[in-house]
């Protein structure tokens, strides 16, 4: 996984909002979601297609049968203009409490992904 502001992995930015069990992985997309011309669709096919990465690892977590869940957040990004986040978990029990305290304190110290690589994570 990347690492994300402070150092973090994405083992434990999933960590902050509920508990997962199995196995879990993060997919990371690059690019403008301004336009109107990039879709979710046409974001899975890219993460799909998984051209330039070279263990085809997004292709691999999209289609692994052991994912149930998936969670997805996208925001802006200083050097690749948006990114979206894909977080996926062979289930997953969400703290209420921590994600309401996330809503209205923002993000945490540190906190967003790092701008390692392009095309995905």
């Amino acid at each position: 996984s990347r690492g994300g502001g402070g150092g973090s992995k994405s083992s434990e930015r999933q960590s902050r909002y509920g508990a997962w069990k199995g196995r879990s992985r993060e997919c990371l997309w690059y690019g403008s979601l301004s336009g109107g011309a990039v879709t979710g669709t046409s974001i899975v096919d890219d993460l799909i297609v998984d051209d330039g990465v070279r263990d085809r690892g997004h292709r691999l977590a999209v289609y692994e049968p052991g994912y149930k869940v998936a969670g997805v957040a996208a925001g802006g990004h200083s050097v690749f203009g948006d990114m979206l986040a894909i977080e996926f978990a062979g289930e997953f029990v969400e703290d209420g409490g921590a994600v309401e305290a996330r809503r209205i304190s923002g993000p945490p110290d540190g906190g967003g992904v790092g701008a390692a690589g392009g095309g995905g994570g």
